[in-house]
């Protein structure tokens, strides 16, 4: 299946270019590793190999977070894809304080319309299972 999905996601980023496609593709790859991260922890593997995936995975992720250029250009969702996803990372590595920053950032770039189905999907998370109650993660998702 993570073939699969790097390929769909390398074709559409040729169809796509430039700025997009920085973001397709870096999206695709962090999904994969986190992906890898969440097989090899339910394997019972190594905590650092689990880390490792993780952190390749937030890579992948701040760089799409990151890219320059017109945010007008972009879907809604194409950055705020990224920090959910790196409020998913922090998650499973028990990190509140840095899932609390990703959510925060995630949802600023969500219209208030779409807040709502954000939140609940935060919510229901299993990667934020660990770190969705705590207070600092419970204060951001109150204040969308």
């Amino acid at each position: 299946e993570a073939l699969a999905l790097a390929d769909a996601a390398f074709a559409a980023a040729l169809a796509c270019g430039g700025r997009q496609s920085a973001g397709t593709v870096g999206l695709a790859a962090g999904d994969m590793m986190l992906e890898r991260a969440r097989l090899l922890r339910s394997l019972g593997r190594a905590e650092e190999e689990v880390t490792e995936c993780l952190k390749r995975a937030a890579t992948a992720f701040e760089n799409v977070a990151g890219l320059e250029g017109e945010a007008e250009a972009d879907p809604e969702d194409f950055r705020a894809t990224a920090w959910y996803n790196l409020a998913c990372v922090a998650g499973l590595l028990g990190r509140a304080d840095r899932t609390a920053h990703a959510m925060k950032m995630c949802l600023g770039r969500v219209s208030k319309a779409n807040r709502r189905g954000w939140i609940s999907e935060a919510c229901a998370d299993v990667d934020l299972r660990s770190v969705v109650n705590h207070p600092e993660v419970q204060e951001i998702l109150a204040k969308a």
